[in-house]
């Protein structure tokens, strides 16, 4: 009887789109190759049966259309020899409630200690969390993932150090926080902004002069076209709750990203564009450490 081949099915829970561009961008220097062509129906178990269920059971009349198949379906998937990296944008504190269920239903899907067996054979399972650090730091970033397993999943590990794993019931559960060089604080344009600045030096000046001669936080709260008492107006909202959120590094990535992919969003110009190199990923550390952390993940047994 020939060997079955161990397939490994890895989801990577990230904040937001960036992240997987970011991610998507890196894992590629280390083999990994898109896996979005792939039909749903041809993914590993439990992938094939958890996507096509989350979104029938989705409440879609309780969504607005900007929300329906957020959560329910990956941003992306790749793929190495046997390992398939399902990688979501699952959005950030707010919605810990989401990530709780995912992760319930991702281990309620396999095979437990104690059930019978039947012949079947199950995949690898691995969950591994992405999260900035922000002003909150690394340890108590991983404290609020550890917790959130604990609750989720009973599942009591602890993910004592970033990059860091263990393994629960079958399944493996690792966390990676991103933050600057050198300290405990940050988040990923912290990383990813020296990173297509090298090189590009005079580009990113006049970008920052542009932003530095443009911005006007008065513009920041929207200008709409409303139906008052039967006539159409344009007015400017003054309400803080309506204000558009300025960060200025996502800026910076439109503004130099439009240069070369024209009316694209940010992750395209983080995961398509030659601001991001294999050489300048080879030889960034914080890079390396991720790149490292997926291969001893993966290794990990």
């Amino acid at each position: 009887m020939k060997d079955q081949v161990i397939i490994q099915v890895i989801v990577v829970l990230c904040e937001g789109p960036h992240d997987v561009a970011f991610l998507r961008k890196i894992l590629k220097t280390i083999g990994f190759e898109s896996g979005d062509s792939i039909k749903i129906k041809d993914y590993p178990s439990p992938m094939n049966s958890i996507i096509p269920t989350a979104l029938k059971q989705a409440d879609i009349e309780e969504l607005n259309i900007g929300q329906i198949g957020r959560g329910s379906r990956p941003t992306s998937l790749l793929v190495k020899n046997n390992v398939y990296l399902f990688l979501y944008s699952m959005g950030g504190d707010g919605k810990e409630e989401e990530r709780r269920k995912f992760a319930q239903g991702i281990k309620n899907s396999i095979w437990q200690p104690g059930q019978i067996k039947a012949g079947r054979r199950d995949n690898v399972i691995g969950i591994i969390y992405f999260f900035d650090a922000d002003t909150k730091g690394i340890s108590a970033r991983l404290k609020n993932i550890t917790l959130e397993i604990d609750v989720a999943l009973d599942v009591k590990g602890e993910v004592f150090e970033n990059a860091s794993f263990f393994k629960h019931e079958n399944v493996k559960y690792g966390a990676y926080i991103f933050a600057k060089q050198d300290a405990d604080t940050g988040k990923l344009e912290d990383i990813l902004l020296p990173l297509m600045n090298q090189g590009n030096e005079l580009i990113f000046e006049g970008a920052n002069h542009y932003l530095d001669q443009h911005y006007d936080e008065s513009r920041l709260y929207p200008l709409k076209i409303e139906l008052v008492k039967d006539q159409i107006e344009e007015i400017r909202s003054n309400k803080n709750k309506e204000k558009y959120k300025h960060d200025r590094s996502k800026s910076l990535i439109g503004i130099v990203g439009q240069l070369q992919k024209s009316g694209s969003p940010n992750t395209a110009h983080i995961s398509d564009t030659d601001y991001l190199t294999l050489e300048k990923i080879r030889a960034n550390s914080k890079c390396q450490e991720i790149t490292k952390f997926f291969q001893d993940f993966i290794d990990f047994s």
